[in-house]
């Protein structure tokens, strides 16, 4: 990414920033209601309040370490399973209904069976991972079938063995993409996380920072948490955008 890339990018995203701002003091204007609609200047005062609160930290850092957690036992199942189907294709045919499964599962009912099955602690963590977990088979997998059929054919035609095969074939495919994949699948565990934790009211999570807001109708606080879930999971795809770049100019180099 040039410099002047960069610097167009920063533009658009500070144009959506103060849109947005925008927006929302109309919508608070024309309301009226600044129990349920508060101010920017509020919402902002919130934010700050939270950043001097231990609290905040304690709680943020246990719904990262959550997701974290499932989002690392997906990538390793997704990982494993996709080098089995590419040395095993017929165990491609067996796992695809239950991976079809879990895509098509609403993701509410994967809430409410995860708390039912485990503690308020541990449930948001399985939903983060039925979550991730097909994401990160299925985009594996597509790009494990994108490697061109020559270099298959090479392979069967100089009898290179199946182990060889992974070791200099697949797994420096996937490295990449599952490098890729963690920029758009995490911050949508996050959210998944979050959720459960609303649910099972986990203590010490932002869920239920966030359901206590909503309890006491503290809507300007609740916007705050809020804000800093989103900022969250847009610092950790940039910060894996920026990964993957260095990653593609070193094997330029």
């Amino acid at each position: 990414m040039t410099k002047k890339t960069f610097f167009y990018n920063l533009i658009y995203v500070l144009s959506g920033v103060v849109l947005i701002v925008l927006l929302w003091t109309v919508l608070c204007a024309v309301q009226g209601k600044p129990l349920l609609f508060p101010s920017v200047g509020e919402i902002v005062g919130e934010m700050f309040n939270l950043l001097g609160s231990a609290s905040f930290y304690g709680a943020t850092s246990s719904t990262l370490l959550r997701c974290v957690i499932a989002y690392v036992t997906a990538v390793v199942l997704a990982f494993a399973l996709v080098l089995a189907v590419s040395v095993f294709p017929v165990a491609g045919k067996l796992i695809a209904p239950f991976i079809a499964l879990l895509r098509s599962f609403p993701t509410m009912s994967v809430i409410l069976i995860a708390m039912v099955w485990l503690s308020s602690v541990s449930s948001p963590v399985l939903v983060g991972f039925l979550i991730a977990f097909p994401l990160l088979y299925g985009n594996l997998l597509g790009k494990v079938n994108e490697v061109s059929a020559e270099l298959t054919d090479m392979c069967n035609v100089y009898k290179v063995s199946k182990r060889r095969r992974v070791i200099a074939l697949y797994i420096p495919t996937m490295l990449p993409e599952t490098l890729k994949q963690t920029g758009t699948v995490f911050p949508v565990t996050l959210k998944v996380v979050i959720a459960g934790e609303v649910l099972a009211y986990t203590s010490g999570s932002v869920g239920l920072e966030m359901f206590s807001a909503k309890l006491d109708v503290n809507i300007a606080l609740l916007l705050a948490w809020s804000i800093f879930a989103v900022l969250t999971g847009y610092l950790i795809k940039l910060a894996v955008d920026i990964a993957v770049k260095i990653s593609e100019k070193a094997k330029c180099k």
